[in-house]
Order: C-alpha cells, then sequence, then structure tokens
C-alpha cells in the first residue's frame, strides 16, 4: 500500500480476510483496503471495508466472548478507522476509553501498548476538532508517561516525535494520526 502498489495490496488484504477471518489483523486489513480503493477513486467500496473494520471492532468489543487482551486492538482500530472517516468524536470516544482505562489497555500486547496509543489518537481526533487546549494536555500527559520505568523504552524511541507533534499543536495546527501508529493499529 504505501509504496503504491495498490493491486498487489488489495490481493494481500484479501488473503487476510478470507483466510484468516477471525485473526485480529483483519479489522486492520479492512482498514488499509478501504484506504486503497478511496485512493483509486472507489469510494463505495471503500466505504464497505471501513464499515466492515468498524463492525469487526464493534463485534469484538460487545461479545460476552471476547478476552480482555482483545479489547484494546479493537478499540484502537475501530479508532482509527472512524479517524479516516473523519468521524472524529467516535474517534475520540475510542482512543479516550484506551486512555482511561489503563487496567486493560495499557500492556504489551503483540508488542504494542494501546494505552500509550490511545494518547496519541485522543490528541490527534481533539486536533482535527479544534480542541488543541484538549490535545496539548493529552500529549503533555503522554510526555509525562515517558518518564515512567514501563515506558522507557518508548522514550528513547518516540519522545522526538511526540515532542514534533506538540510543536505542531502549539502552533495551532491539526495533526494526523503519524503512519508508525495507524499500522500498528490491529
Amino acid at each position: 500500500y504505501h509504496l503504491g502498489k495498490y493491486d498487489e495490496a488489495i490481493e494481500y488484504g484479501n488473503e487476510i480476510t478470507e483466510t484468516f477471518p477471525d485473526s485480529g489483523y483483519v479489522a486492520g486489513a479492512y482498514r488499509f483496503l478501504a484506504k486503497i480503493y478511496k485512493e483509486k477513486g472507489n469510494d463505495a467500496q471503500a466505504r464497505e471495508h471501513i464499515d466492515a473494520a468498524i463492525e469487526m471492532c464493534t463485534d469484538i468489543i460487545s461479545s460476552e466472548e471476547t478476552g480482555v487482551v482483545d479489547i484494546p486492538g479493537a478499540y484502537y482500530e475501530r479508532g482509527l478507522a472512524y479517524f479516516d472517516i473523519e468521524e472524529y468524536e467516535d474517534a475520540i470516544s475510542d482512543f479516550r476509553y484506551l486512555v482511561e482505562h489503563p487496567g486493560i489497555a495499557n500492556r504489551e500486547i503483540a508488542h504494542e501498548n494501546y494505552y500509550f496509543e490511545g494518547y496519541i489518537g485522543l490528541a490527534c481526533a481533539y486536533s482535527q476538532v479544534g480542541k488543541n487546549d484538549e490535545a496539548k494536555q493529552v500529549l503533555q500527559n503522554v510526555l509525562r508517561l515517558l518518564d515512567e520505568p514501563e515506558f522507557q523504552g518508548y522514550k528513547k524511541y518516540r519522545k522526538d516525535g511526540m515532542e514534533a507533534l506538540l510543536n505542531e499543536i502549539n502552533m495551532g495546527k491539526s495533526i494526523p494520526i503519524p503512519m508508525m501508529y495507524q499500522i500498528i493499529g490491529k
């Protein structure tokens, strides 16, 4: 997808959704298929795929059979999908859930910490609706988190990026979710 090889990416995305329908990666595959179809000018297929991503995540979140380990990824992926279709208030709600529920979200899941990543999504979504003061506060909170021992790896590799986002917010800009945080959503 990122290399512009859309037809090849569509093949892989469809393979994921068809071969591994219960995988945590399916919602992400649907979301990236939506991005590809949007780039290709096929808005109907783009909407169909983003709706499939949202529906899958909603099913995971609402199912009584869902394990606690799957809930953060579903909220994060659904937040990304809402962000992609500019339904920012829904994105804010999903990202806020992650930030407000560290007991569920603050754990390493497939090498990701959705609690930390929820802060990034929340700040970006706030900025899209003109709530820059809230976005600034969220980013300042995430920078404070980086001083905690459990986040030392994030501090080493992501602090500069967080400070750059904060600088953009301080200049009154709205910020997109950085690509590295879009790719890791599962």
